[in-house]
C-alpha cells in the first residue's frame, strides 16, 4: 500500500462505511467523516461484506476522500460471532498500521483491542473514545465478552488510557470515574446530525399519529423484550377509548426471535413493524412522525437516539438509566422513571405523546452537529495534541 499525501488522522474500527450498523460508534465515526475539516487526510481501517480485503480504495459520496482498507468481514449488527469483531479487526488492522507512516497523523481508536495493538504505533498522537458507561458494560445486563473477566478489562483499560494523549468519554460517570483516577479524559456529551434529524415541515398533533418507536440493538443492555411488554400494557388503553396505537421497531440483533415470540404471546405481534436496520435518513422520518420514542436500555454511554428523537420534536420516555446525561429530569421534554414496570412506562407515554414538540427541539438546538463534531475535531486534532510521543514499550 502506497501513500501519496501523509495522513493526519487514522480510525480503527469495525465500522463498515457501506451498510450502517444501529449504534452510537458508527454514527459518531460517520458524522466525523461527514463533518470533517477539509484539512484532514483520513484512513479508516475497517470492515467489509463486500470489498477485498486489506486493499485501500478511496471513498466516494459522503466520504470524499477518504481512505479505507478492510481487514475482516465482521458484521457489526451480528453479534453471532464466536471470535469478537474488535479482536478481529485489531489484529487484522496491525500490519496496515505497521506499514503506513503516521508520524504527522492522529490514532484514533473505538475499542479496548484495538487501543492496546495501535498504541504499538508510533504517531503524532494517540486518541481513545470511550462511549459507553464502563463499569456497567462490564455487568451481567451487558452482552460485552469482558463481563466474564471485568479485573482484566479494568488494568489493561488503564493502562491503556495512561498511554494515550487524551481519552474522549461520552458518559459522565464514567468520565469522573477516570478524573478521579488521575487519567486524561474529556467529557462530551454526544449530538445529532442536524442535516438529518429536524422537525417536519407541518407537523401534525402527536394525537393524530400514536406511533410509539423504539430503536437500538436487539440485545440484552438494549431490553427490547421489556419494550415489548410496554407495547402490551399500552395496548390495553385502546379498550378505553384512545384508539389503536402502533408500535415500531427499528434494528435487529441475537433476541430479535425472542421478542416476536413474546408479542405473540402477549397479542400485540400484528400491532407491530419490524424494520430491521434501516438508514439514517428513515430512522429520522420515523421519529418525525412518531408520538414517542421509548428506551429501555439497562445503560448507555451519551444515547444518541435520544437527541435524534428530540432534534426531531419527539418526546422521549425512558428507563432512568437510559437517560444517562439526565435530559429527562424536568419532565417537559420526555420522562425518565426510575422504575421498569411497565405500565409505568405506558403510563408516561400517554403523557409524554402531548408534549409540546416545537420546545422539545428546542431544548437540544444546541447538540447539533455542525457545532459539536467541529468542537470534537478541534479538541483532536494533530494541531491541538501537541504532546510528544515515546515510542511504546511492552
Amino acid at each position: 500500500m502506497t501513500q501519496q499525501v501523509p495522513y493526519t488522522r487514522v480510525i480503527v474500527h469495525q465500522f463498515d462505511p457501506d451498510h450502517p450498523a444501529v449504534g452510537g460508534v458508527d454514527t459518531c465515526i460517520r458524522d466525523m467523516l461527514l463533518f470533517a475539516p477539509s484539512s484532514e487526510r483520513i484512513l479508516l481501517v475497517g470492515v467489509s461484506r463486500s470489498r477485498p480485503l486489506r486493499k485501500l480504495v478511496t471513498l466516494g459520496g459522503d466520504y470524499e476522500g477518504v481512505d479505507f482498507v478492510p481487514v475482516s468481514r465482521a458484521d457489526p449488527g451480528n453479534q453471532l460471532r464466536r471470535v469478537p469483531h474488535s479482536i478481529r479487526v485489531a489484529f487484522g488492522a496491525a500490519p496496515v498500521l505497521f506499514r503506513t507512516p503516521l508520524r504527522g497523523a492522529v490514532l484514533q481508536v473505538h475499542r479496548l483491542e484495538a487501543g492496546l495493538i495501535a498504541r504499538l504505533k508510533r504517531a503524532h498522537a494517540h486518541v481513545f473514545f470511550v462511549h459507553t458507561n464502563t463499569a456497567a458494560s462490564l455487568r451481567a445486563s451487558s452482552d460485552s465478552f469482558w463481563r466474564r473477566a471485568p479485573l482484566i478489562f479494568r488494568f489493561l483499560e488503564t493502562r491503556l488510557m495512561k498511554g494515550v494523549d487524551l481519552t474522549i468519554v461520552f458518559n459522565r460517570a464514567s468520565a469522573d470515574e477516570y478524573a478521579a483516577r488521575g487519567l486524561r479524559v474529556q467529557y462530551m456529551t454526544t449530538w445529532f446530525n442536524h442535516l438529518l434529524f429536524k422537525p417536519p415541515t407541518n407537523p401534525t398533533s402527536p394525537a393524530d399519529t400514536r406511533t410509539v418507536t423504539w430503536a437500538g440493538r436487539f440485545e440484552l443492555p438494549k431490553d427490547p423484550v421489556l419494550a415489548i411488554e410496554v407495547f402490551a400494557k399500552l395496548a390495553t388503553l385502546d379498550m378505553e377509548g384512545e384508539g389503536s396505537w402502533r408500535f415500531l421497531m427499528i434494528g435487529d440483533g441475537t433476541l430479535k426471535e425472542d421478542v416476536i415470540a413474546r408479542a405473540r404471546e402477549l397479542g400485540v405481534l400484528e400491532r407491530i413493524e419490524f424494520t430491521g436496520a434501516i438508514s439514517r435518513h428513515e430512522v429520522a422520518e420515523a421519529l418525525r412522525h412518531s408520538s414517542v420514542l421509548l428506551m429501555t436500555s439497562h445503560f448507555e454511554g451519551s444515547p444518541r437516539v435520544m437527541y435524534e428523537s428530540m432534534a426531531c420534536g419527539t418526546p422521549v420516555v425512558a428507563t432512568a438509566e437510559a437517560d444517562a446525561d439526565n435530559v429527562l429530569a424536568e419532565g417537559r421534554v420526555g420522562l425518565a422513571l426510575a422504575t421498569r414496570e411497565p405500565s409505568s412506562l405506558a403510563e408516561g407515554i400517554r403523557s409524554a405523546a402531548f408534549f409540546d414538540r416545537v420546545s422539545v427541539a428546542d431544548a437540544v438546538a444546541h447538540q447539533a452537529s455542525d457545532s459539536a463534531v467541529q468542537r470534537l475535531w478541534r479538541i483532536t486534532s494533530n494541531h491541538t495534541l501537541r504532546t510528544a510521543v515515546e515510542e511504546p514499550t511492552g
